[in-house]
């Protein structure tokens, strides 16, 4: 699974793609932390010790839609890009690497509770015992590597966005 830096990115890229574009470039810079936080957000289920459930679904980002809709309509599109965000947080897992039981994410909760996990494996692990060399480099290597996939796609929306906005 990702890192918190992959999702960051993945967010970004996801609410920026959808969001039309913004006024002004500090607004730029208050979407890019907006939805780069919803990228990150449903790993807040390791809190309450529901790692890779409920809120690694499309369930969850159906909701998160619906609740940023409510609160600022009728800006559909804005809805759309938060959910948007928080969803790249279930895409990016379903494509990283999980050896944890149970396997997987449950992406289509609510429809389906069965755990999920795609067979390519474009992202690595993050280990989580801090405290070993090992998982300081592998870490590293796994965030590079987010970095290398997820960077140029995050500045490439970053980009047209501050062209948009000019």
């Amino acid at each position: 699974m990702p890192s918190p830096v992959g999702h960051f990115l993945g967010g970004v890229i996801a609410g920026l793609a959808i969001a039309p574009p913004p006024g002004a470039r500090g607004s730029i810079q208050r979407a890019v932390v907006r939805f780069g936080l919803l990228g990150v957000a449903p790993d807040v289920d390791f809190l309450f010790g529901a790692h890779s459930t409920y809120s690694h679904s499309v369930g969850a980002a159906a909701i998160v839609g619906a609740m940023a809709w409510a609160w600022g309509r009728p800006r559909w599109w804005a809805a759309a890009a938060c959910a948007a965000a928080w969803g790249s947080h279930v895409a990016l897992d379903w494509l990283g690497t999980d050896s944890g039981a149970p396997v997987g994410i449950m992406a289509l909760w609510p429809f389906d509770s069965a755990h999920h996990l795609s067979p390519l494996h474009w992202f690595l692990p993050i280990h989580r015992a801090i405290g070993e060399l090992s998982t300081w480099t592998h870490n590293l290597r796994a965030i590079l590597r987010e970095l290398l996939l997820l960077g140029p796609l995050a500045l490439g929306v970053l980009w047209v966005r501050r062209r948009q906005s000019s």
